[in-house]
């Protein structure tokens, strides 16, 4: 059968540093390049005049399915015939494939049945697993994506020669693990906060090892040490994986960025103010926009990366770099072992002398690192090839579609929806 839907509608939003324009930019360039021939349409300010527009297109009949990051715009609604409001979704059964960039614990209705033709996106399997663990009644649908490329550039338009005369940087905002517990005494019983500073102790113990991190596990364990069973209690759940992700996350990137101030390296971000920096051999400099930062990726020896708090898939940081073949120094993980050892065995573990070790192992070599840059987005494409990723995405979304469909398509006579 014909399919006559050649739109995908692709919502943004605001976010630091335009990261969630970048992310979903990236998406929908992806989706034009590929066999589907379509045309993107794109919503990022719902004033009157955008809302007209996109209200025109979504009742068109052509739009193949919506593309959104957590949500945004989850919750429209049209007015019906009959009178009242109806979710615009659901009303023209729209599949909406919504991009989550974190572990469901931070915005967990942004994970559910809003609306019914919705399609969690995950980039981990850590994410999956957390979701299935707090929304094990949820009806929606939820997929496992791979990594794509970001700013993908032509090998041959590089000059990989340039790169050997810059720097490695590290494009991260930072976060003080001591304001959070500062937060935490302030604002909460004391026998609620002395259980956070008490858990913190030990997923940091856990969280920075090398492997996967069953934040929900340590969570459920813990309490269960205390006779306390809130498996069933969702939001509670989520409350303490929230508030240790982002603990951790904080750990994680201060002990980083703490011991590359040694290091002639590029701190590129804000809220760096409680390192000590007496001392420094590396720049600081303030957070650039998403796009600002690509000529880092095209000009620059490398970047060094953070994955957060996932082992089985990597950040966006990766993803860009693959997209321009450079360089990119990050933590061990057994996602880039499985994808190119060697850029693994030289990546770092969180500990100081290991990051500034495998930081100066890097500088010492600069072209060897460029020419790991290169093999790396090899690797990556021949991995993750874009068409695979685009047309798992028309898959699961005429899945839904069919799932919310009314009437059915006619099949055996005895098939009974």
């Amino acid at each position: 059968m014909e399919n006559t839907r050649n739109t995908v509608a692709v919502l943004t939003g605001r976010g630091e540093n335009d990261a969630i324009t970048g992310l979903m930019t990236s998406l929908a360039h992806l989706c034009e390049l590929s066999d589907l021939k379509v045309e993107i349409f794109n919503v990022s300010d719902f004033n009157p005049k955008e809302s007209q527009r996109f209200f025109n297109t979504i009742s068109s009949g052509h739009v193949l399915f919506g593309l959104t990051y957590l949500g945004i715009g989850q919750s429209l609604e049209v007015a019906t015939r009959k009178g009242g409001n109806q979710n615009a979704w659901e009303f023209f059964n729209i599949p909406l494939l919504k991009l989550q960039g974190d572990i469901p614990a931070y915005f967990l209705e942004r994970h559910g049945d809003l609306p019914r033709t919705s399609v969690n996106l995950y980039g981990c399997e850590e994410f999956l697993a957390f979701h299935q663990s707090v929304l094990p009644k949820s009806t929606s649908v939820s997929m496992l994506i791979h990594p794509w490329l970001i700013s993908d550039t032509p090998e041959a338009e590089i000059d990989f020669s340039l790169r050997e005369k810059g720097t490695l940087h590290f494009i991260k905002n930072g976060g003080n693990p001591a304001d959070l517990e500062t937060l935490w005494r302030e604002r909460l019983a004391p026998e609620v906060a002395n259980q956070l500073l008490e858990l913190s102790r030990e997923v940091r113990a856990t969280g920075l090892k090398v492997g996967k991190l069953d934040l929900h596990g340590l969570v459920h364990s813990y309490l269960a040490s205390q006779r306390i069973d809130i498996r069933a209690n969702a939001p509670l759940l989520c409350f303490f994986a929230a508030q240790m992700d982002d603990y951790l996350r904080r750990t994680k990137s201060t002990l980083l960025a703490q011991a590359l101030l040694a290091c002639p390296v590029v701190i590129q971000g804000n809220r760096w103010d409680h390192l000590d920096t007496a001392g420094a051999v590396a720049t600081l400099l303030p957070a650039q926009t998403f796009q600002a930062t690509e000529a880092i990726y095209q000009t620059q020896l490398g970047v060094i990366d953070m994955s957060p708090n996932l082992d089985t898939s990597c950040h966006d940081r990766m993803m860009r770099s693959a997209g321009s073949y450079s360089f990119a120094l990050t933590n061990q993980s057994s996602w880039l072992e499985g994808l190119l050892p060697e850029l693994n065995d030289a990546a770092f573990c969180f500990h100081p002398d290991q990051i500034q070790s495998a930081v100066q192992a890097a500088l010492k070599d600069p072209a060897a690192c460029v020419e790991l840059g290169r093999t790396y987005g090899r690797a990556f494409r021949a991995a993750y090839p874009s068409d695979r990723f685009v047309a798992r995405l028309t898959t699961v979304a005429e899945l839904t579609r069919l799932r919310h469909a009314s009437p059915k398509p006619p099949l055996q006579p005895y098939m009974m929806w």
